[in-house]
């Protein structure tokens, strides 16, 4: 009696339940055994769950960092390049706004464009034909890519092929690409100390020499940059080199084809072989350097998007014959050309070019208007001749904030003849008021 008692002080508990025979010694041991290896193994599987946690909530992170996407259709494509039928160039669209008629796949289809035509009409009617060559305009979204004006004058008749398919020189525009790297490969900020000698609209061989006189000019990079100074960013691009200049023009876009449901003409950067070359690029005084209109609108989408250039959308969907939308335009992340620090303070330059810079003349009453004085506007103004010395080139690129969040980034190329017309800062000043004077719930 004594005997079972002692075999019964060992044996675990038994469920109130359970009606069997009593476990034997034997099978006591295996089960203890099996408990103490139980308890010994190491927690492998918790320390997967952890971490399987941890890389799901970074994924999570990442996808509501991109912001939010429209939402899905049944039926429809979400591929934002890969239209379903050929969209017409852009000398075949209407003026009104009609969406396009296309014929394939054994029916017409309804190609609707992300072109307010509102805006576009007040836009090409405002251009001044009487003393102007040519003229490009383009505007777009920053965030979204979404092409809102695209129109132009080429001399004969109202059209959208100047801001796509003219390639004019980029001018001082480039010096957006070179305040951005002399910022990022040399620790430059817009506080930066710079010099020059001479005269701030020339570019000789002395002025790039580091000399230090009495005639010596003595400023910031900010100020440099607003009165667009050629013998800074002269020396700027010596600093920067070459090898790392020619890169930069890469990030942004140069010497590359955009992906877009329309053909754009690749924007030319040629690679500078002797040390004065390279200050001519890198200021922007050569005739070389040439860039399309939407591609300088999108390279101020970069600066106002904290550095993520924007793929460009031109149709918003497309309808079949029956109605059926079988194509819907999706927000894209972009591609990265510069660091998000480095786009701030690009976007105090460019602020600092509309405040008392080169473009201050054309928005020196914004603060009096009662749409532009909520904004907040920046911009680089650019201007060279051509090669005979018929046509001038004007640039405005810039971009226009409101505080309810909305954003437009614009490109304005005006080639004047042999007397000057409305300079591209105006007609920049006026599509910014028009865009954001009207219903902010209109078509975008």
């Amino acid at each position: 009696m004594l005997r079972r008692k002692t075999r019964d002080y060992y044996l675990p508990p038994r469920r109130a339940n359970y009606q069997g025979p009593r476990p034997g010694w034997r099978e006591y041991q295996i089960r203890l055994k099996r408990t103490t290896r139980r308890r010994k193994r190491p927690p492998f599987l918790a320390l997967f769950l952890c971490m399987a946690v941890v890389v799901l909530a970074m994924f999570i992170q990442e996808i509501l960092a991109q912001g939010p996407r429209p939402p899905l259709d049944d039926g429809v494509l979400h591929i934002p390049f890969k239209v379903p039928v050929p969209v017409p160039p852009p000398d075949q669209w209407p003026d009104d706004g009609a969406p396009l008629a296309v014929n394939a796949g054994g029916g017409v289809h309804k190609v609707f464009l992300t072109l307010d035509p509102g805006i576009n009409r007040r836009m090409a009617d405002a251009l001044d034909k009487r003393y102007s060559e040519q003229i490009a305009v383009a505007a777009l979204e920053p965030r979204t890519g979404r092409v809102v004006v695209l129109t132009g004058w080429t001399g004969e008749k109202k059209s959208p092929v100047p801001a796509v398919s003219g390639l004019y020189p980029a001018a001082s525009i480039f010096k957006i690409v070179t305040a951005a790297a002399a910022m990022e490969e040399c620790g430059m900020s817009p506080d930066s100390r710079v010099k020059y000698n001479g005269m701030s609209h020339t570019l000789y061989k002395t002025q790039l020499k580091d000399r230090d006189n009495r005639y010596t000019n003595r400023t910031t990079l900010c100020r440099s940059f607003a009165r667009s100074v050629n013998p800074v960013f002269g020396k700027l691009g010596g600093e920067v080199g070459a090898d790392r200049l020619v890169r930069w023009a890469t990030h942004f876009g140069f010497n590359r084809k955009l992906l877009c449901t329309i053909d754009i003409a690749p924007s030319v950067f040629e690679e500078p072989d002797t040390p004065y070359a390279l200050a001519e690029v890198a200021c922007g005084f050569n005739r070389r350097t040439r860039m399309t209109a939407l591609h300088a609108a999108l390279v101020a989408a970069a600066v106002a998007n904290n550095g993520v250039m924007p793929r460009p959308v031109v149709v918003e969907r497309v309808e079949d014959p029956t109605g059926r939308v079988i194509h819907r335009a999706r927000i894209t992340r972009g591609f990265a050309v510069c660091r998000p620090e480095t786009a701030e303070k690009l976007r105090e330059l460019m602020a600092a070019t509309v405040k008392y810079g080169t473009a201050s003349k054309a928005f020196y009453r914004a603060r009096y208007d009662e749409v532009l004085r909520n904004l907040e506007i920046g911009g680089k103004t650019g201007s060279i001749n051509n090669a005979d010395n018929r046509m001038r080139f004007d640039w405005f690129v810039g971009y226009a904030s409101a505080p309810d969040g909305r954003k437009l980034a614009l490109a304005v190329i005006v080639a004047h003849g042999e007397y000057l017309g409305p300079r591209a800062a105006t007609y920049a000043r006026m599509l910014i008021r028009d865009y954001f004077g009207e219903d902010p719930g209109r078509k975008a």
